[in-house]
């Protein structure tokens, strides 16, 4: 499930690279919030990566339940932060602010889904064979965190060219 996922996130990058819109973008001026946004949109992408590796482990051995549960909590609001602030800042770029809008609606739809799968594999728990509706939330909640990696690839790779590049400077 991990390399999938990472799978996907390349395959968001290079999409946004190879085209046409990203080719057309003209590289603005560096907006004052751009430098935290990269970072803040790596830590993000990072976080989640984490997040899917702790989530293979709970899914395959049935521990660290409450590790995984605590880095969920700390990647939706990380994701929805990113979110808030590509939506609320970026008023210049409407591309920005609806990356954003998605981030946000993605990241609440997963801690729905999040939550509707502890509930569903703790009332079908010892029951044999599981019942279908748990496998169909548990699918759910892993797709929809493959797209919020997808989207968070995809708007860090767009900071990076909306919000204007990081130069240096010489000495």
């Amino acid at each position: 499930g991990v390399v999938g996922q990472m799978f996907l996130a390349l395959l968001a990058a290079l999409a946004v690279f190879t085209s046409w819109k990203w080719q057309a973008a003209p590289r603005p001026a560096e907006h004052p919030s751009a430098a935290f946004d990269r970072s803040l949109s790596a830590w993000v992408t990072l976080l989640l990566v984490v997040q899917l590796v702790f989530g293979a482990i709970q899914r395959h051995v049935a521990g660290g339940l409450h590790i995984h549960i605590t880095l969920a909590v700390i990647v939706i609001l990380a994701a929805i932060t990113l979110g808030v602030r590509l939506w609320g800042i970026y008023t210049a770029s409407p591309f920005l602010q609806r990356i954003g809008t998605a981030l946000i609606s993605v990241a609440s739809l997963q801690l729905l889904l999040g939550i509707a799968a502890l509930i569903a594999t703790g009332a079908s728990a010892g029951i044999l064979p599981q019942p279908a509706y748990s496998y169909i939330i548990a699918t759910l909640h892993q797709t929809v965190g493959a797209a919020l990696l997808a989207l968070t690839v995809f708007a860090a790779v767009w900071i990076h060219k909306l919000a204007g590049a990081q130069t240096i400077k010489p000495s």
